[in-house]
């Protein structure tokens, strides 16, 4: 079994955050966790970036994603 950090999922939209989720992280051998944000086209239009990073001590980036809504 693998204990993992709990997670934080940030959510930025043209270098702003505009949501922080965090996740709860529980042994597993296989866990898996999402967030997601409503995003209506012709209101969230823009560069958007989600950075997925432990909690819990040092808050370390784990992983970014970036993508475009138009």
């Amino acid at each position: 079994l693998c204990v993992a950090p709990d997670l934080r999922h940030t959510w930025s939209k043209d270098g702003i955050k505009v949501a922080e989720v965090d996740l709860q992280v529980g042994p597993s051998s296989g866990f898996r966790t999402w967030s997601s944000k409503k995003i209506v086209p012709k209101r969230h239009a823009g560069k958007w970036t989600v950075v997925v990073s432990r909690t819990g001590g040092p808050e370390t980036m784990l992983c970014t994603v970036h993508f475009i809504v138009e």
